[in-house]
């Protein structure tokens, strides 16, 4: 889903109490100058005030929560960030992977660079560990790891547990968050 400009923070207090202890969304009444006629406010209210905003979606295989408003629809992490920080960054990241959960702590913003440094291990490793593999020719195991578009060889290895120590090692110089490579458990 492409990132839109996202309403007004005033406007997003307007309509939505924000939970800090969940992370959700909670649509507040309506004012009937918001719709076509007093019955639609009317009807509006009825099924929608009080009730939690938005619809389980996947984006790029994970799950997120989707707000419609006006028409639009916006990622809700985005529209709570912007609720707490009064801004809207290229990316806002769920550190912990889970991309249902909105509670404060677990937002970040960043650039696309900064949100690379934490994402979740692939489905298709079969080493357990991001940047880990075995070298079948030489049958030792390979470190290597990617920050932008530049990949880098951290060396071969006769142990398994020498190849992960020298990627981890890397992560923490190059600034990769400490859940990143983690499985992704929250699917």
């Amino acid at each position: 889903m492409k990132n839109r400009i996202l309403p007004s923070r005033e406007y997003l207090r307007t309509i939505f109490k924000f939970d800090e202890k969940d992370g959700s969304l909670i649509w507040k009444k309506r004012e009937p100058n918001e719709f076509s006629s007093l019955r639609a406010c009317n009807a509006w209210n009825s099924k929608m005030a009080g009730k939690k905003a938005g619809y389980v979606n996947r984006f790029r295989s994970k799950k997120y929560l989707v707000v419609g408003i006006n028409g639009e629809q916006f990622l809700a992490h985005r529209l709570i960030f912007k609720i707490i920080h009064n801004s809207e960054p290229e990316n806002v990241d769920h550190m912990d992977g889970n991309g249902l959960n909105n509670k404060p702590a677990n937002l970040r913003g960043t650039d696309s660079a900064g949100n690379h440094l934490n994402v979740m291990m692939s489905g298709r490793n079969t080493s357990g560990v991001v940047g880990v593999s075995l070298h079948k020719k030489s049958n030792l195991w390979r470190a290597r790891i990617t920050q932008g578009n530049v990949s880098k060889s951290l060396g071969y290895f006769p142990d398994f547990d020498l190849a992960v120590a020298a990627r981890k090692k890397a992560e923490l110089e190059l600034g990769f968050h400490k859940n990143h490579g983690a499985k992704n458990s929250h699917e």
